[in-house]
């Protein structure tokens, strides 16, 4: 596993605003941002392109609800690994694996996955302990039962520098 290290951006107050409207949504015009955001429709643009080419703007995606296209269990795997324990690129590219993260404390690894079922949770498990049971000290696993919240927009307002 290569974690990225990203070097923090500076983007000012103006950029924040087109930022945190794009988050909402993506679709709206360009016309339609200017209007909301008060500055010229060239500006807007100038300032998303900047954006995108700084890496701050990573992509525009569809959010999709996991519930209604059928990865309706959510399950979260915390993973402590001995020294020679990576996580290989297939393993890494499966689409039921949502984020993965090295995490400090008594784990080195939080893995987030999607399923339609326990089925296919308790599969992938079992998958797991056989792929990498020599590299693994321990797992803990958890379904979880309700979505009390989450979201895929970042707070940009409440850590970026302040700027002009």
């Amino acid at each position: 596993m290569n974690p990225k290290v990203f070097q923090s951006v500076r983007i000012d107050s103006r950029d924040r605003l087109i930022a945190a409207q794009l988050q909402m949504d993506c679709r709206q015009t360009l016309a339609r941002l200017s209007e909301k955001l008060n500055m010229r429709p060239s500006t807007v643009h100038e300032r998303i392109a900047r954006m995108e080419k700084k890496g701050v703007i990573e992509g525009y995606k569809a959010i999709m609800n996991a519930e209604k296209i059928g990865a309706s269990v959510a399950a979260f795997m915390l993973v402590s690994g001995k020294p020679s324990f990576h996580l290989d690129k297939p393993f890494l590219d499966d689409q039921r694996v949502m984020e993965v993260w090295g995490v400090t404390g008594r784990r080195d690894v939080l893995i987030k996955a999607r399923f339609k079922d326990t089925e296919e949770f308790s599969r992938f498990v079992l998958d797991f302990r056989k792929r990498y049971g020599g590299q693994v000290r321990d797992t803990e696993t958890f379904l979880a039962t309700v979505r009390i919240k989450e979201t895929s927009e970042k707070p940009i307002q409440l850590f970026m520098e302040q700027g002009p």
